[in-house]
């Protein structure tokens, strides 16, 4: 058996009553720190709980023409390369993974497992796989005995359509199923009338210690606000707007982490790594974002944090049904004059009551025996 704490691990078949192999399927290859950050943290969860994790790496090809290709220009390109190698070695170092499928039809050969699960991330959203469901991520390549459990799974600011029907079928043979927002979770319950469903945290929630991974090198010695946005050019122009308020409130520098180049930051930091860009929130005096992991680890560390609107109110819907879950729509921004009592400090309680309910959530499914 190889390494079970990285790299990549093929299990052997077995009785599924016998092993305590649980597999997970999420979006784990994608140049998104979120979004690997949240495939580790569920693998990190399932080992706390004695069970045995890996990802079924999964890699179709829709995907993978969307992470390889090249940006609009050199100097673009060769910075995404270089966040390709990073997000790589983080991989490498700290997911355990399966054999590499490129195809839905090769994943039956993942051999009988305790339990999957599929999620967290925009699994569910079909403009994120090719236009349609991809039943990959419905858990199509299951095989009888193990246990079927959406956790975290999201469409984003979308539901499932009654023409879904192939992904839905597969949803009545859940043991448990549950998803990051709200208005999908009572999509499922009163339109679709599935059963067992419920909202739950993001799995980066499930864990608040991060510590053996963060890699502090590119983090100041001294108070700084971090800046972290994904968006447009129309939304990043009005999210400049409150990065300049929060540097005249703080007096801070800004360092910005996201993807883009940032006019309005002191220094952009572009090319980290997962771990690079764990510490440089952790160690934050304040962070500005308008992304859903963004807001949750600002949460998840207590931080001072402000949510910047998206333009395009589908984008929004994610955070804002996270935010209204814990009692926290007040840290959305809708003006600049909000920043100042934006930041100031705030109650946890409510957030670490749903933490709480999502873990026993998952715990549950894993446990029970019944349907």
């Amino acid at each position: 058996m190889e390494n079970p704490n990285k790299g990549t691990y093929t299990p052997k078949p077995k009785n599924a009553m016998k092993n305590n192999i649980v597999y997970t399927i999420t979006f784990h290859s994608v140049l998104n720190h979120g979004a690997v950050l949240q495939a580790y943290a569920l693998q990190e969860y399932l080992r706390k709980l004695n069970y045995q994790p890996v990802i079924a790496n999964y890699t179709p090809p829709y995907f993978m023409a969307q992470v390889l290709r090249p940006a609009k220009g050199i100097g673009k390109t060769a910075l995404k390369y270089k966040r390709l190698y990073l997000f790589k070695k983080f991989s490498e170092q700290h997911l355990v993974k399966s054999t590499r499928y490129i195809s839905r039809k090769k994943l039956t050969q993942l051999p009988i497992a305790h339990a999957a699960i599929c999620g967290s991330d925009q699994i569910w959203n079909k403009l994120l796989t090719n236009g349609a469901p991809d039943k990959a991520y419905y858990l199509s390549f299951i095989k009888e005995g193990t246990k079927k459990i959406a956790y975290g799974a999201s469409a984003g600011g979308h539901t499932l359509e009654s023409s879904e029907h192939g992904a839905l079928d597969l949803l009545k043979d859940f043991d448990a199923i549950g998803v990051r927002e709200n208005h999908l979770c009572e999509n499922l319950k009163n339109q679709h009338t599935l059963k067992n469903v419920q909202m739950v945290s993001d799995p980066s929630l499930l864990i608040s210690d991060y510590n053996n991974i963060m890699d502090h090198s590119k983090t100041p010695k001294s108070k700084y606000i971090v800046s972290y946005e994904v968006s447009s050019d129309a939304t990043r122009a009005e999210y400049s707007k409150y990065l300049k308020k929060a540097q005249e409130l703080t007096k801070l520098p800004v360092y910005h982490i996201g993807d883009k180049f940032l006019e309005a930051a002191d220094h952009n930091i572009l090319a980290i790594s997962p771990s690079q860009w764990l510490s440089l929130i952790s160690s934050s005096e304040y962070v500005v974002t308008n992304s859903f992991h963004g807001a949750m680890f600002s949460m998840n560390f207590k931080k001072k944090f402000s949510f910047i609107k998206h333009l395009e109110e589908e984008k929004n819907a994610r955070t804002m049904s996270l935010l209204k879950k814990v009692r926290l729509e007040e840290k959305a921004a809708t003006t600049t004059d909000q920043l100042s009592e934006i930041f100031k400090d705030y109650h946890t309680g409510e957030l670490q009551k749903f933490i709480k309910e999502s873990q026993n959530f998952l715990i549950s499914a894993l446990e029970n025996n019944e349907k």
